[in-house]
């Protein structure tokens, strides 16, 4: 039947081949046709509608190859907006809030960022999750005071909280916040009933600033909930630069909108002469390269002789890997269990689709450990 299509029978053969060992059970061209339909209409949204795509991955995980991590670096890529969690905006879930000048366009015609819900922080109970979003349903958290008072939360939850920024938006940094929820409420610290940010229809409260323009907290408000004794000093906490925060964000919420792992260790990457993901990309056909990123997932099909397919990324992009089984066993523990892996290779560049083909796996040296997740593997 391939072919009276047309087909040459040396690929027919070939081909049959393959198929025979499932029982000549052929791919039906209807599976086919659904399977084209979705990657096409998934490439559609994504182009178009970058943030709600994003939105809805994230809503949907887990699913598929990709770590929540990814998908938030990979949105961040294509100009999306990603907005941290924030107790007194967050849903349980994701959602999508208008930014700009969007916010008063057409429905069609607005521009959206994603709000990281907070079923991403790590230790946080859904019941605990949806008891903070329906308090803030009933209106806006005027006080840190006024969250603990109507959520009813313990000091670890909220602790668990703050560690992962989320009561930044109360005006602590994320030190000053987990000093502020380790004691009792204060005395007298009003009911629920009685916030006055709770009254229906009080406007929603803005947006945490950004880590580097927080105000430095030295004594911490008494409604934040530190009761101490006045003769007591207050502690004046180092921030935390731009890395601490992408490490805290990853161990509390396994992901951060603030920035990627390997962005931190630019600088001496570049020293050593390593080149970032986009550069390697764009490089021709055949030149041999050294690379090093975090591996976000390994492949071994069944039907690839041994050859392992793995992916790499950082702060610009990804680097497609592919290691044939001699390499593989010559480098086993780096090959199986590494999570950020130095890769010397040259490059196959064909129709605008690169790979890294692996001759020496090696592990980089950096003057610190970023924070790294577990790649999803499949051998």
């Amino acid at each position: 039947r391939m072919q009276a299509k047309g087909i040459s029978p040396e690929f027919a053969e070939r081909v049959f081949n393959q198929i025979r060992g499932f029982g000549e059970y052929g791919f039906p061209e209807s599976h086919a046709a659904s399977f084209a339909l979705i990657a096409y209409g998934t490439a559609w949204l994504k182009c178009h509608y970058p943030a709600e795509f994003a939105c809805g991955l994230l809503n949907a995980w887990p699913m598929g190859f990709y770590s929540p991590a990814t998908i938030v670096e990979d949105a961040k890529r294509h100009e999306v907006r990603m907005l941290p969690v924030d107790a007194g905006r967050s849903d349980w879930f994701c959602t999508l809030e208008p930014v700009g000048e969007g916010q008063d366009a057409p429905a069609e015609e607005r521009v959206f960022a994603v709000r990281m819900g907070l079923r991403y922080v790590k230790g946080l109970s859904e019941a605990d999750g949806r008891r903070i979003e329906a308090e803030r349903r009933r209106g806006a958290f005027g006080s840190l005071a006024g969250f603990r008072a109507r959520t009813a939360l313990n000091a670890r939850t909220l602790a668990t909280l703050a560690e992962a920024g989320a009561l930044e938006g109360f005006g602590l940094r994320r030190r000053e916040a987990l000093w502020a929820v380790q004691g009792e409420p204060p005395a007298g610290s009003p009911p629920a009933q009685a916030d006055p940010s709770a009254q229906a229809g009080s406007p929603a409260q803005a947006g945490p600033p950004a880590p580097s323009d927080l105000p430095a907290v030295v004594n911490p408000p008494a409604q934040a909930g530190l009761p101490l004794p006045d003769t007591e000093p207050r502690p004046a906490f180092v921030p935390l630069d731009r890395a601490q925060a992408v490490h805290w964000d990853y161990r509390a919420s396994a992901h951060s909108v603030r920035g990627h792992p390997m962005a931190g260790y630019r600088a001496e990457l570049k020293a050593a002469g390593l080149p970032d993901a986009r550069t390697v990309n764009r490089l021709p056909h055949g030149r041999r390269v050294r690379y090093a990123g975090v591996v976000i997932n390994r492949q071994r099909p069944g039907t690839a002789k041994g050859v392992v397919f793995m992916t790499l990324e950082d702060e610009t992009g990804f680097v497609n890997l592919v290691l044939w089984e001699s390499v593989f066993e010559r480098h086993p523990v780096l090959a199986r269990t590494a999570l950020l892996l130095g890769v010397t290779g040259r490059l196959q560049a064909q129709d605008g689709v690169v790979h890294l083909v692996a001759e020496e796996l090696w592990q980089p040296a950096l003057s610190g450990q970023p924070a790294l997740l577990k790649s999803r593997d499949f051998h």
